[in-house]
């Protein structure tokens, strides 16, 4: 049962607020004109439509959207009553449908850029909409001037009631406390792979509400710099597979976990001994430094050119001094060429306090990376540092695991999670409004208190 109820819990996506608050604002909009005795074909469509297409996630957006609409409607409107106008004062016009409707194409395009000359492009089209819907009835319009205006009406009352409707909020009270710790290729397949914009938006949403989200990463920095460039972060990120802490606020590396000394010679002097070439990554400051040892591979060199557009990677030349600390080591090689070199390396590393990673190298086919870290260079452990730095300034922090049960497949998985995230930051609670009817209540006892005081007196 339990396996039924998560598979269609995956299936069917969330219903949203916004699909709650359209179907409210539409119910609403109707009912304005069943009280006013309208119903079945009488009953206008316009003020719903208005409502439906104004609707949006944020206040902001459906004030946006309302005044874009009317903008349009006003626009189409105006120059639908001045057409009426010239047609009712020379009917001789209408005679010939050539002229009358070639009339009303220069009506269309008057309307589309007269909107583009008041600075709403976004309005032009519903301008035309508008326009053609005042004038095309032309000659059989009864009342054409109060039906014009009839229709503006209309969309005051659906944008109005988009605007309030979306403007209510069921009561929520946000848990400051909680700190979420999730995974970037759970929000995005690899690094290569386009980021949602619906991620984007929900991601930018909870750090503009003030969410604690630190975002985990196999990759450097760079990797938030370029394919998340437009995600607003405001909590410190784990990246490097757990190697180092960076904090995008302050751009700069808060921690590192590198190789001892004598832990990198050994490791340095393994690679030369199984003959195979290499680059050694360190951290300083904001910036990754990135040196190659060996001769350079037709492998290496792609992925290398791939990676260095990054304002966050210095490459250094050959046999530069390292100004850093070393936090990992990465070969690249074809992937029939890995196995093989486990095989070959393994007996040379393994007393050493060290663990390697393999993973594909995407954007470069059948190429496959081996990271090698130190042995306390973890997720873990840099989970719990940074737990460590947040506790000091909140102790009451709790820290939220959220990751996808399987592998990311499209964008809605993504999207499940940020929502879940919303749902457990800011849940539903009836206690803002019971503190408020409380205080109104402890208020109302004060001023009661004083006027019989008074009247005592």
């Amino acid at each position: 049962m339990e396996a039924i109820k998560t598979s269609l819990t995956h299936a069917l996506p969330h219903l949203g607020q916004r699909i709650l608050k359209t179907t409210l604002a539409v119910f609403l909009c109707l009912m304005v004109y069943v009280i006013f005795g309208l119903r079945g074909e009488n009953l206008p469509s316009e003020a719903a439509i208005t409502a439906i297409i104004c609707m949006q996630p944020l206040v902001s957006d459906t004030k946006e959207y309302a005044f874009s609409r009317l903008s349009g409607t006003l626009i189409g409107a105006v120059l639908g009553m001045l057409f009426l106008v010239i047609f009712y004062s020379f009917p001789v016009l209408a005679r010939s449908p050539l002229i009358l409707y070639g009339l009303m194409g220069v009506g269309v395009m008057l309307s589309l850029y007269m909107a583009v000359l008041m600075h709403r492009p976004d309005a032009s089209s519903l301008s035309a909409i508008v326009f053609l819907c005042i004038v095309i009835a032309y000659p059989e319009i009864d009342e054409p001037y109060i039906s014009a205006l009839t229709k503006v009406g209309d969309v005051l009352i659906g944008t109005s009631i988009a605007i309030l409707v979306n403007l209510f909020r069921l009561p929520r009270t946000k848990d400051g406390h909680l700190i979420f710790f999730v995974k970037s290729r759970d929000l995005v397949p690899d690094r290569f792979a386009t980021v949602s914009p619906t991620v984007l938006f929900l991601l930018n949403h909870l750090y503009g509400d003030g969410a604690r989200i630190c975002l985990i990463s196999e990759h450097a920095p760079a990797y938030f710099t370029l394919q998340m460039s437009a995600a607003k972060i405001r909590t410190p990120l784990i990246v490097m597979d757990g190697a180092a802490i960076f904090d995008t606020q302050a751009n700069a590396y808060l921690w590192s976990c590198p190789f001892e000394a004598d832990t990198f010679d050994a490791l340095e002097a393994a690679l030369q001994k199984v003959q195979i070439s290499y680059s050694v990554y360190a951290v300083r400051s904001h910036m990754t430094l990135v040196s190659h040892r060996g001769v350079m591979r037709p492998e290496e060199a792609a992925v290398q050119r791939l990676m260095q557009s990054s304002s966050y990677r210095m490459y250094l030349d050959e046999g530069e001094e390292i100004p850093g600390k070393v936090v990992c080591i990465k070969i690249i090689l074809s992937r029939s060429e890995t196995q093989d070199l486990v095989t070959r390396l393994e007996p040379q590393i393994r007393d050493l306090p060290v663990r390697y990673v393999i993973r594909p190298q995407n954007g470069v086919d059948r190429t496959d990376g081996l990271y090698i870290y130190c042995a306390d260079a973890t997720v873990e452990n840099a989970r719990a540092h940074l737990l460590s730095r947040l506790e000091k300034d909140d102790p009451a922090l709790k820290a939220v695991d959220l990751t996808l049960s399987k592998p990311y497949e499209t964008e809605k998985d993504a999207v499940r999670l940020l929502q879940k995230a919303g749902r457990l930051y800011e849940p539903v609670s009836m206690m803002p409004v019971k503190k408020r009817l409380k205080e109104w209540g402890e208020s109302a006892a004060t001023i009661g208190k004083k006027i019989l005081a008074f009247i005592r007196a």
